[in-house]
């Protein structure tokens, strides 16, 4: 009886130690501080399968579409380049000072997403990232054209650039 007793005592003191840790303020939260290990880890992960399981299914209605990437272009030029910057455009002061740093969108990774999931990003936002929700400012075929020029990035053209700039 005394070990049952002694292991609920250790179960609870293991669960409930990082709940006082975190409520005496412990964690810091500043964009400035260092994340830690688990936190690298576990939060890409966890944004994966989050993002993964809400996206959309389906391919972008605008992908072919030239109005709609010209479009996805003048709202990048907007909403994006200043945390996010392009192949050959910097990123703003706003990007730099945010952690996590927002990804390079035309990086692998990225480009790896569905439509889907690029489309949801946008819209949804990401929480704690900086990652701002749009789609409650911005209707869905405006953010669907942007998501057709986030795939256009690793292909910009010198006119792209100069219209990003």
């Amino acid at each position: 009886m005394k070990f049952l007793a002694g292991l609920v005592v250790g179960v609870l003191v293991a669960a409930l130690a990082p709940l006082v840790w975190l409520a005496g303020g412990k964690f810091d939260v500043s964009a400035a501080a260092e994340t830690c290990a688990l936190e690298q880890r576990l939060a890409p992960w966890v944004v994966d399968r989050s993002i993964a399981s809400h996206a959309p299914a389906g391919r972008n209605p605008h992908a072919d579409d030239a109005a709609a990437l010209a479009r996805g272009r003048s709202r990048y030029r907007e909403l994006c380049v200043a945390c996010h910057g392009a192949p050959g455009v910097e990123i703003g002061e706003i990007g730099r000072g945010l952690n996590p740093v927002p990804p390079s969108l035309d990086a692998p990774g990225v480009q790896r997403r569905s439509d889907g999931e690029l489309f949801w990003v946008v819209k949804r936002g990401i929480r704690m990232s900086g990652m701002p929700a749009f789609g409650g400012t911005h209707d869905d075929a405006e953010l669907w054209a942007l998501v057709s020029f986030v795939r256009r990035l690793p292909r910009l053209t010198d006119e792209d650039r100069r219209m990003l700039r």
